[in-house]
Formats: structure tokens, sequence, C-alpha cells
């Protein structure tokens, strides 16, 4: 007989016996006559199972019984695999004892073949009906594999079989309970409570084992309190047996995992087939086209961005954006390609804050630290050269290579200088400009602040308040005969103290990049 049921790990037990006694237990008394015609089926099926056992010589009877034996031995000792091997030749010998089966069944279930041991479990009733211990075994491999109505049927059949017999109230409960918990997983589901769903399939769990319908459940569950890498685990096992790969439910489950894990390529291709196999299925529909337009916009930004269009670029990726924050892991790509465009248009407080963004979303990111990194340098001034060194010592665990390694590794000399410097005397402060602002931009700030300053504007003022308008008007002027001369200008932002700036030999460094300006 060919297993319908993968082998699981042996990791938990149940209180079942192997079946030794193989002589058929003698009727109940005082028994009423007059069955229903099951009991004559029943009784038909007994005749049947013993003309077959008459047709095995004694010898092979012996031979039975030994394999038996054997597999007894291996089941007490844990072999629970060679236990089934040996009851299977048993069974071969004499395929009309049904403790044979009912042996093999307890095996099976302890590896977690459940549908095995339904099977068998059936097979010991057809043979002997009134083989109690096979109906409640049965019922409990139901019950494992997550069939709760059927584990009920067998504790009823057993029942009416034998309404004395004192196993099937304690059974029966623990399916009552079982099937309760179930019920109010599902309402939970359909109301996205996720967090009731999860308590109540911890009940489940407690005697549901092996079930693609709970294990789903549980996936979604898993997915709504947004533990993806759990729900992934847990639905990428389910998609990998036969009944899992057919299940629309669980491949958009796992669609749903993919798309927050930034995989949109194969969260498509999963949620195509769903749209395949069922084409009203609304959200696997509506998640598809999201998905789909997520990504045009996407390629659209980047295409603008490979040509130069910045504009369009931010236009595009800002669409992208405002479709959904679902998935984070592509979204922290989308505001990093933004970032990116922006710093080509010289927007560096909105390029930051797209990084900004991006980190939150993705703390692996490297080309978030290093944009911002590059950013803060732009923007100048001690808090923000200082927030720069930072990224750039987090960057440096992420590089993905030596390249990238040694990149980062010039740039923090030159960060710390400008630290240095900008402790001492920030020009661009001093004039209210950012460090990226152009010799134009500095040129009109100078003339602004120099004519709000200018003494012949303060010839009322108190003599205190002149004298600190001319040592704002003498810092101004320091500033501008650097910020003004374009070698003087180079030498301080490569982070030359000022007193050496005339100095032509003065050290000078730069911002390497790194990964920071591409996509």
């Amino acid at each position: 007989r060919q297993a319908t049921a993968l082998p699981h790990p042996c990791g938990w037990r149940v209180p079942l016996r192997c079946e030794r006694d193989v002589t058929p237990s003698s009727p109940t008394p005082n028994r009423p006559a007059g069955r229903s015609p099951a009991v004559s089926a029943a009784s038909m099926a007994s005749s049947s199972s013993a003309a077959a056992a008459a047709a095995v010589s004694s010898e092979d009877k012996a031979r039975a019984e030994a394999f038996k034996a054997e597999g007894n031995e291996k089941y007490k000792a844990g072999q629970y695999n060679a236990a089934i091997d040996a009851y299977g030749k048993a069974i071969a010998v004499d395929p009309a004892n049904s403790a044979f089966y009912a042996n093999r069944a307890a095996a099976a279930m302890m590896c977690g073949r459940f549908q095995d041991a339904v099977q068998d479990c059936d097979k010991a009733i057809e043979l002997r009906p009134d083989f109690m211990k096979a109906y409640m075994r049965g019922a409990t491999a139901r019950l494992r594999m997550g069939d709760v109505e059927g584990a009920m049927n067998m504790h009823t059949r057993a029942h009416l079989r034998d309404p004395r017999f004192d196993g099937v109230k304690a059974e029966r409960l623990k399916a009552t309970k079982t099937m309760k918990h179930l019920e109010r997983a599902r309402e939970a589901a359909r109301d996205k409570k996720w967090a009731e769903a999860k308590r109540e399939l911890v009940g489940v769990r407690a005697e549901v084992k092996s079930s693609t319908e709970v294990d789903i459940l549980e996936a979604e569950a898993l997915l709504g309190l947004g533990k993806v890498d759990e729900a992934m685990a847990l639905i990428t096992d389910v998609v990998r047996t036969g009944e899992g790969r057919r299940s629309n439910r669980a491949l958009t489950v796992r669609a749903n995992c993919l798309y927050l894990q930034g995989n949109l390529p194969q969260a498509q291709r999963h949620l195509s087939e769903v749209m395949k196999m069922d084409p009203d299925n609304t959200a696997a529909g509506q998640l598809l086209k999201a998905i789909r337009k997520q990504e045009a916009l996407k390629a659209e930004g980047n295409e603008a961005f490979r040509t130069g269009n910045n504009e369009a670029a931010v236009a595009a990726y800002t669409a992208c954006i405002d479709l959904g924050p679902e998935s984070k892991l592509f979204l922290s790509t989308v505001f990093a390609n933004r970032a990116a465009a922006r710093m080509r248009l010289r927007q560096w407080e909105l390029a930051s804050a797209d990084c900004d963004a991006c980190l939150d979303l993705n703390d692996q990111y490297i080309k978030g630290y290093l944009r911002r990194a590059e950013c803060a340098q732009k923007i100048g001034g001690k808090e923000a050269l200082e927030r720069a060194l930072r990224d750039l010592n987090a960057a440096k665990d992420l590089a993905p290579d030596s390249d990238t390694l040694r990149s980062i590794n010039r740039d923090i000399p030159t960060v710390r200088r400008l630290i240095k410097v900008a402790s001492k005397k920030d020009f661009y402060k001093t004039l209210g400009v950012p460090r990226s602002a152009t010799t134009a931009e500095i040129k009109k700030a100078y003339r602004k602040l120099t004519l709000k300053h200018h003494p012949d504007k303060l010839a009322h003022k108190s003599e205190q308040e002149r004298k600190i308008a001319e040592s704002k008007i003498k810092e101004l002027n320091e500033a501008w005969d650097v910020l003004s001369d374009e070698s003087k200008k180079r030498r301080y932002d490569a982070g030359v103290d000022p007193e050496h700036l005339d100095d032509e030999s003065a050290g000078m460094g730069g911002m390497g990049g790194g990964m920071g300006g591409g996509m």
C-alpha cells in the first residue's frame, strides 16, 4: 500500500498502545436481539474475514505473528518506521488480521502519517466491526488531521456499536472543544481579528497536528499581526504539499507575504496563477492590480531618472509611494530612488527626509545611509556632519563588497575633518546658507546680511549694539573672503583648517560617494 501522507518528525506522542490481542472480542452479553441491518452487514463482514483467515495456513499465521512481534519490539524502541514495515509484512502474510492494521495505524500516527492511520483503522473495522480500539484510533487520527467532524462521526459509530464502552466520552469532549476553537478562529479571521484568531488556534493546535486549513488560518493570522517571515515560512511548507499547491487561498497568502517582503515579481506570478483557477477571486485580483500599478510607476521613475528627467522621476516615485505603504521593503527602495532624484535637483533637505523614510522601512538598506550622509554634508553644520559620520559607520557594517568598504573608509576621515572645522568656524552658517549653495546664493546672502548689520544703519543704537554689529560684519567679511574664493572654498570644503587656507599645499579630501548616487 502506497503512503498518501509524508512522514513527519516524531516529536510528539499520543496515548495509544499496539493491539496485541488478535482474537476477536467475545460478544457483549445481554445484547438485544434483532439488531439493525448494519449488524447483519457487520456479521457478514466478520464471516468474510473468518473465511479469509481460514484460508491462511497455520504456518503462515505463525510467520505473521512473528512479524507482528518484531513490529511490537520496534514500536517499544521508538523505531516507528521499522515497526510499520514489520506490521506490513505481517499483513502481507495474513491480510485478514485486524490487529495488524490497528498496530500499523498506531505506528503511523507516531510518525505523523495520519492519513495512513485512518485507512488502516477503517480496514481493521471492516474486518472486525466490534473492534473499539480501531474506532478510537481512527477518530484520533482524523482529529490530528483537522477532520473534527470525521472524528466525531467515528465516536458516534463506536457508541452505537457498544453504548457501554467508556472510552468515547472523553475523546468526544476533546473533539467538541477543538471544534469550538476552530469555529471561533474562522470567525475571527473573517472579521480580521488576527490576535483573537491566533489565540483560538492555540487551542486547535492542542489536538490538530497536520491540517492544511489550520496552517493557512495560522499563516493569515501571523500575516495580519505583521509577522511576515513567520507567515512565509509556514505557508511555504503548505504550498509544497499537493493539497496546498491546489489551494487558491494558500497561494494568495503566500503572494501577500512575497509582496510585503518586496518580491513583487514572484507575488504577481502567484496571483496570476490564482486568477487562472479562480477569475472571480476579488482579493487576489485587487492585489494583483495594485502590484502591477506600483511596478509600472517605479519603472517609469527609473526610466526618467536614467534619462536625466529628475522632476518626472520624482513625480513617478511619489505616485508609486502614494498607492500604499503595505510593501515596506519595496517602498524603501522607492524612497531611496526618489532621494537620488532630489539630490540631482539639489533638494538636500527633501532628499534627506526620503532617506529617513527609507531607513524607517528597512534599516538594512545601505544606500539609504550613504545618500543621507551625502545630503548631511551638503546641508552642513556640526550637527548634520555628526549625523553623516554615524550614517557612514552604519553603512560600513552593511558594505556588500570590499570596494564599497574602501570608499566609505575614505569618506569617514573627511567628515571628521569637517566636523572639526564646523566646531571652530562655520562660514556657511555665518552667511545662513547650506554647504551646497552656489556662488550666486552665497553672494546674495552676504549682501543681505552686510546691509542689515551695516554701521550706518545703527548710528542711533547703543555703543554695545554697534560693537556687536561691527563684530558681525567682521565675521561676514571673513566668511565672504573664503567662500567667494574658489580655491579657498575648495580647501575649506575639504576640511582644511581656516587658518591654513592660504597654504595651497594644505591637505584636501572629499566624499567618494560609495553607493550613494546610483539607483
